[in-house]
């Protein structure tokens, strides 16, 4: 697997190319391909290391002087133009810039599926590559028929792909597979995303042999969507099993590039601690929570805006273990403290956040209750019954 010291290398020397390219401007085409390239190879090395904001402003950058370069030499440029929207568009949603996002991504599948259409050896790949990041976006937003077409579409690419290339394109395939089955999964469509993610498991299981750090991610992330699909039809032992598993990839994972899969990590054992509690084993539900919430906390120091949301969900979580062991007083505690979160959220963004803070000031009542705390005794619960009131009386349901 990959450390992050050889990453942090590379943006450092991306960075010092972009800067000696700059200092020596050129107006030739070669002078401006070369910035051009400096700037995606930052923007690339950015989004590595989880650095965002920086990698939308170099792929920004990257993407106007490939656009203006692809409109004097379309068949040398086009391609580098396609490539560098697709980072950028990747990178504006990871900054909420969504109506971006969506813009971008769907101007670079546009640009491969032509190219596709003149070299499908060359670029149906990309095109592939292209319709689920695009389709990724169109869910996010709620489009969800259209998301499992583009889904679908990546899929069929991926499978012929696979067929003559089986070393080249079988991860392809693999993590359109997971794409396919959360795509189907929010339809509701459960039977059909079962045998997605079955199929991809069990490819990416045998990739993952190979111990690379991608095909690890990938092959953690369709064990991920498994135990939620299996845990969502009920299936608690086999999403467990799912979930275990996907905790210890996450972990091998960690070892390596902690700043990188931390995240990922307590994603995963916050699944994990939920099916722990659903199946009453609370002994094995209280670390598993505890860890959890300490990794999110974590990322909330260095990532405050990635992980403000994770980190309530994982309070609120860890309220109801400490509650299930008659914990009145600490379960009231978390459970304070993520309604208090999420209230500062909602101020902000109060339709994204509105349904989680309902829930958590409900459950926060009921662990007054039992513990037989009265709820004025608690401002946090005043100050959040007061910002709800007017939802609730417009008839909020989320």
């Amino acid at each position: 697997m990959r450390e992050a010291a050889p990453l942090e290398a590379s943006f450092r020397e991306a960075q010092a190319e972009v800067a000696r390219l700059q200092a020596e401007p050129g107006e030739s085409r070669e002078a401006r391909a070369a910035l051009a390239a400096a700037q995606f190879a930052l923007g690339h090395a950015a989004a590595r290391l989880d650095r965002h904001a920086h990698a939308q402003q170099a792929s920004q950058a990257a993407a106007l002087l490939y656009n203006l370069l692809a409109d004097e030499y379309p068949a040398d440029y086009q391609p580098k133009l396609a490539e560098t929207l697709s980072l950028l568009g990747t990178e504006c949603f990871q900054l909420a810039r969504v109506e971006d996002g969506l813009e971008t991504l769907e101007r670079a599948v546009s640009l491969w599926r032509a190219l596709a259409k003149e070299s499908p050896e060359t670029y149906l790949a990309a095109l592939a590559h292209g319709l689920n990041q695009f389709a990724s976006g169109l869910a996010g937003v709620g489009e969800v028929e259209t998301a499992l077409a583009a889904t679908q579409e990546a899929v069929a690419i991926r499978r012929k792909l696979a067929i003559k290339q089986p070393d080249a394109h079988l991860a392809g395939l693999g993590r359109s597979l997971v794409n396919l089955g959360n795509r189907l999964s929010d339809l509701d469509r459960l039977k059909e995303a079962a045998a997605a993610l079955v199929e991809a498991v069990s490819l990416l299981r045998i990739l993952a042999m190979q111990e690379e750090e991608a095909l690890l991610a990938d092959f953690a992330a369709a064990l991920g969507s498994l135990a939620v699909l299996h845990h969502h039809l009920g299936n608690l032992e086999a999403a467990l099993l799912a979930n275990e598993e996907a905790v210890a990839v996450r972990r091998a994972l960690v070892e390596n590039r902690p700043e990188h899969y931390s995240g990922a990590l307590a994603a995963a054992l916050a699944n994990l601690g939920i099916l722990y509690l659903d199946l009453e084993r609370l002994d094995d539900a209280l670390p598993v929570m505890e860890e959890s919430v300490a990794l999110f906390r974590e990322g909330v120091q260095t990532r405050p805006d990635d992980f403000q949301n994770d980190l309530a969900a994982g309070l609120t979580n860890l309220g109801l273990v400490y509650g299930a062991q008659d914990r009145g007083e600490d379960a009231v505690r978390v459970t304070e403290e993520a309604l208090a979160l999420l209230l500062r959220l909602a101020k902000d963004w109060p339709e994204g956040t509105l349904r989680e803070l309902v829930d958590t000031f409900t459950i926060l009542e009921q662990h007054l209750k039992e513990a037989g705390i009265p709820y004025e005794q608690h401002p946090g619960y005043g100050a959040a019954a007061a910002f709800l009131d007017p939802y609730l009386d417009e008839g909020f349901t989320g």
